[in-house]
Formats: C-alpha cells, sequence, structure tokens
C-alpha cells in the first residue's frame, strides 16, 4: 500500500519540530535558570520563535499537520538507547540537547527542500547559528 507523501512529508515535519522545540526549552531554561543570562535566554527564545514560524510556512494549516501524527504507532515511541537515560551532570544534557536541534533542523532543512526552498535556507542559517551559540554555553 502506498502512503500519501504529503502525510509523511507532515509527520516528519511534525515528529522534528516537536523534538527541535522541546530541545531548544531545555537549553532555554537552563540560560534562565542556571545561567541566568538574558542574552543566551533571548537568542534561543527567538530561535524558537523562528522555527514556529518556518513550520507554520510548510504547514499553514496545524490541524492538517496534527492529523498525520501517528505517536500511539510510532515504531520509534519504544525505542531507547542506554545513553538516552544517562546525563552526569547539566553540561551533559546541554550537549544532548543541543545535538537533538541541530540533527532536527537537518532533517526539516532537507524536507523543506521539497515544498519550500527559502525555508529550507531558513533552517540552514539558523542551524549554523544554533552551532555558534553552542560555543557560547558550552566553551
Amino acid at each position: 500500500m502506498a502512503i500519501k507523501f504529503e502525510k509523511v512529508f507532515f509527520r516528519i515535519l511534525d515528529a522534528n519540530a516537536n523534538r527541535l522545540k522541546e530541545g531548544l526549552r531545555v537549553i532555554e531554561d537552563i540560560a534562565r535558570f542556571i545561567k541566568e543570562s538574558k542574552k543566551l535566554t533571548g537568542e534561543i527564545k527567538k530561535a524558537r520563535h523562528d522555527v514556529t514560524f518556518y513550520i507554520s510556512q510548510l504547514s499553514p494549516d496545524y490541524k492538517k499537520q496534527l492529523k498525520s501524527r501517528e505517536s500511539k504507532n510510532d515504531i520509534g515511541r519504544k525505542t531507547y538507547s542506554k545513553s538516552e537515560y544517562e546525563r552526569k551532570d547539566l553540561q551533559e544534557i546541554l550537549i544532548s540537547n543541543f545535538k537533538r536541534v541541530q540533527e532536527s533542523l537537518r532533517v526539516l532543512e532537507e524536507i523543506s527542500k521539497i515544498k519550500n526552498t527559502k525555508v529550507a535556507k531558513s533552517f540552514k542559517n539558523l542551524r549554523f547559528k544554533i552551532y555558534d551559540l553552542e560555543k557560547k554555553f558550552i566553551i
């Protein structure tokens, strides 16, 4: 049975947008409550809002995106790695969330090329901005 491209597109978009924004929220809370940096908090918050805007350019009808979600039947739902639940300190949490964000941005960049190259370029630019922000947080 052939799967409709649109549904697959929206599933990938939905999963990666959620992963990306969740990772940014973790980083933002560390910037806010641990580092107490107004500047870093603001930069991450802006990135999160930019993602929301870019996603809206690919999926102006959120209900359509939501309708494609298959969280109960997702084969990745019960797939875990041992390291997923091992964090020794806040730096490891930061690093794992920065990597999560960067990987999601790359997926969104690639999948966006099919529908909107301008948005794909925006995701690429944001990915490089996140690489720079990671240095500010970690070093």
